[in-house]
């Protein structure tokens, strides 16, 4: 092996580590019930070197950003069940007798639904 390539796969060890380092680091920034205190966090953040916590930094932010698309995805399906449904009830209370309209009732869930989904594409795709 010719010393170009042995340091090449040195680096790309040293990156799957340091991914690896950054990302525990970021879980155990964000969810409490890992079990890490501030004070072990704030530690291992002064241990990082410049590039690895340049790193974390970026891994915050695309964890905050698809968890902001997440709430609104919830917000929009919270939203579209209870318009829905308000509309639903109307058009059910205001049909000519006889007629069936049940359907209507499907549509709101369905959109709320939808709304999850589509959000949740949405933020599996930021980077």
């Amino acid at each position: 092996m010719s010393n170009k390539s042995k340091s090449s796969a040195a680096k790309a060890a040293q990156r799957e580590t340091d991914v690896a380092l950054v990302g525990n680091l970021a879980k155990d920034a964000l969810d409490p019930k890992r079990g890490a205190s501030r004070e072990q966090i704030e530690e291992q953040l002064a241990e990082l070197n410049p590039e690895q916590a340049a790193m974390f930094v970026r891994v915050l932010e695309i964890t905050l950003k698809r968890r902001r698309i997440q709430l609104l995805g919830y917000i929009c399906a919270l939203l579209s069940v209870v318009v829905g449904m308000f509309v639903a009830i109307y058009l059910w209370g205001t049909r000519t007798p006889g007629t069936f309209i049940g359907w209507v009732f499907i549509i709101p869930p369905a959109a709320a639904g939808l709304c999850i989904w589509l959000f949740g594409r949405w933020s599996n795709r930021v980077r």
